[in-house]
């Protein structure tokens, strides 16, 4: 139990490495004439079915490729999007984007990157998109996410644990040699 406690701390504050998380919103909004601003003419239903695809839309190769190229990020937009989080609910006008990397500023600057590019590229290029999304503020630097010290420390514990008695179960299972008179006695 000991070794395995030992073994375990010595990969969560060594060998590990910590990982960071940065997240900001992006709002979705479709209004229905040009020159209105009062709440009653934003387009509801067609928000809710610009979300999916506003979403899908931030996780293209093309707005990755742009990122990667903007910050000189070494990485291919398939690694890139396994850190990527976009999130959106179909009660909300808000779509949540997280990026997890191994450094806070990092993690910040992607986040910001990926919101600017998007809006960018949406507004420029493909006039289904054009103003229809809203960056509700810069991302902070990125907050600690991973590893969880104090659960692997726990998980290191509860399995140091189980191998203890499962070793020690197993070799009273295949223990075959007769170890006092008592055991003799019983066999005869």
């Amino acid at each position: 139990t000991v070794a395995t406690t030992v073994i375990g701390a010595i990969y969560t504050f060594n060998i590990a490495k910590p990982r960071y998380t940065a997240e900001t919103y992006l709002m979705v909004q479709v209004m229905k004439g040009e020159d209105n601003t009062s709440t009653q003419d934003y387009d509801v239903n067609m928000t809710f079915n610009l979300m999916q695809p506003v979403s899908e839309f931030i996780q293209q190769d093309l707005i990755i490729e742009r990122v990667i190229d903007d910050l000189n990020l070494d990485t291919t937009p398939k690694q890139f999007r396994s850190n990527l989080t976009v999130n959106y609910s179909n009660r909300s006008f808000f779509i949540t984007i997280k990026y997890e990397a191994g450094n806070p500023i990092l993690a910040r600057d992607i986040v910001n990157s990926l919101i600017d590019i998007s809006i960018d590229t949406a507004n420029n290029e493909y006039p289904v998109l054009s103003n229809t999304m809203f960056s509700m503020g810069a991302a902070k630097e990125g907050t600690y996410t991973s590893p969880n010290k104090v659960l692997n420390i726990a998980i290191s514990i509860i399995l140091g644990g189980i191998i203890g008695v499962v070793t020690v179960l197993l070799m009273e299972a295949f223990h075959t040699s007769i170890r006092n008179k008592k055991e003799l006695e019983a066999l005869l």
